[in-house]
């Protein structure tokens, strides 16, 4: 199967010593190659220029052919918008950690799929590299544990259903380019290891340059050929 195991053991150290940083949360900071340059920043204060942290966004699909979506708390920017999940990579992690942390805090979920970097840019006007992350998990929205301050409800929706909430205003408007990897191919060769070839030419051509971007070792699916 295309699965890389983490224990929830593993994903609780990641939190417990990310919110030591986050009371104050605090970023590595990078320059605009995403050199890491031994510095870090408090949010809330005012970034230097020519420096960036780095940002996650988190989707999970299903064998339904759907995508998981998360509503905004009322008190959070984009009030009651909906979105995946996400936020900043804290001090000390890389971005697919950030991503592992951050699934877990909003919605409760331990990944057992693998995930796929499917897209890295640069935001000058915010000062950091924003990276998407898809995971492949067969979950019920009752067995989530939403977080409160940060999030009120979720719910699985079809691709068509996605796109009507993007006209009707319900999701964030700069999320639309989902839609360009939420369609079925993509989602079947993530939960099918018989597509095994088709994910692999796919990682070649598109993937590599993001997970390398995200600090992820291509390498680490080796165990795919």
């Amino acid at each position: 199967m295309l699965k890389v195991t983490f224990s929830s053991v593993i994903i609780n150290i990641l939190i417990i010593h990310a919110t030591e940083r986050s009371i104050m949360e605090i970023w590595d900071l990078y320059d605009e190659n995403r050199n890491k340059i031994n510095r870090t920043h408090t949010r809330g204060i005012p970034m230097e220029k020519n420096t960036y942290h780095l940002v996650v966004n988190i989707f999970i699909t299903n064998e339904k052919g759907e995508l998981l979506i998360s509503q905004r708390h009322p008190q959070k920017t984009f009030p009651l918008q909906w979105e995946g999940c996400g936020g900043s990579v804290v001090s000390g992690e890389d971005s697919y950690t950030g991503a592992l942390r951050e699934l877990k805090e909003e919605l409760g979920v331990v990944p057992k799929s693998m995930g796929i970097c499917v897209r890295t840019y640069l935001n000058n006007n915010k000062n950091h590299f924003n990276d998407t992350w898809f995971f492949h998990e067969n979950l019920s929205v009752e067995d989530l544990r939403l977080q409160e301050t940060e999030v009120i409800d979720a719910c699985w929706v079809t691709r068509d259903e996605l796109i009507n909430m993007f006209n009707e205003g319900k999701m964030i408007k700069h999320l639309d380019y989902v839609l360009e990897y939420f369609y079925e191919d993509f989602i079947f060769c993530q939960a099918k290891e018989h597509h095994i070839p088709y994910l692999l030419d796919l990682r070649e051509r598109t993937m590599n340059p993001h997970m390398q971007k995200a600090g992820m070792p291509t390498d680490k699916f080796s165990n795919l050929q």
